[in-house]
C-alpha cells in the first residue's frame, strides 16, 4: 500500500486568499454604502421640507382666512377639518379615526415634545366640544383657538 503524500500549497495561496476575502468584505461595505447614500432622506416625520413650504403653508393660510368673528360653528368645524388634513400629510396618520390621546401619541412618537402633542389633542377635543355645545363662544376664545392652530401648525412644520 502506498501512501500519497499531499502537498502543502505554497505560503504565497493562503495569503492570496485572505486578501481576496478582504477586498470582498471591503467591496460589500463600499456598495452597501453606496446604496445608504443613494436612499431618499426621510424622517419619522414624513418629510423634510422647509417648515414654510407645502402643507404647513396651506393650512395656516386657511387658518388665517377665519375671523373670530364669523360663526363658531362654522369657525370650529373649520379649525378641525384645516388641521386634521395637514396632520393627516404631515405625519402619514389618518386622524379621522384617532382620539386626541392617539393623535398625541403620533406626535410625540414622530420626535415631537409631548406637549405639542397633547395642545394639538386638546385644541381638537375643544373643537369637537364647541361643535356639540348649544352654549355661544366669546369672540375672545375663538381668536385664541384661532391663535394656537397656527401655533400647532408651526412647531410640528419644521423637521425633526
Amino acid at each position: 500500500m502506498e501512501l500519497i503524500l499531499l502537498h502543502a500549497p505554497p505560503p504565497v495561496v493562503p495569503a492570496i486568499i485572505v486578501a481576496a476575502m478582504a477586498m470582498g468584505t471591503a467591496l460589500g461595505f463600499y456598495i452597501a454604502r453606496l446604496a445608504i447614500d443613494a436612499r431618499p432622506t426621510r424622517t419619522a416625520l414624513g418629510d423634510d421640507r422647509d417648515s414654510r413650504t407645502g402643507s404647513a403653508v396651506v393650512a395656516i393660510g386657511a387658518i388665517a382666512a377665519l375671523s373670530p368673528a364669523d360663526d363658531p360653528l362654522v369657525n370650529y368645524r373649520a379649525i378641525s377639518r384645516i388641521l386634521r388634513a395637514y396632520l393627516d400629510e404631515r405625519f402619514s396618520i389618518d386622524t379621522r379615526l384617532m382620539l386626541g390621546a392617539d393623535i398625541e401619541r403620533a406626535i410625540a412618537s414622530a420626535g415631537y415634545p409631548r406637549a405639542t402633542g397633547r395642545l394639538t389633542a386638546h385644541l381638537l377635543e375643544r373643537c369637537a366640544r364647541a361643535q356639540s355645545a348649544a352654549t355661544p363662544v366669546e369672540s375672545a376664545r375663538m381668536a385664541d383657538d384661532l391663535r394656537v392652530a397656527r401655533e400647532v401648525i408651526a412647531l410640528t412644520s419644521s423637521g425633526r
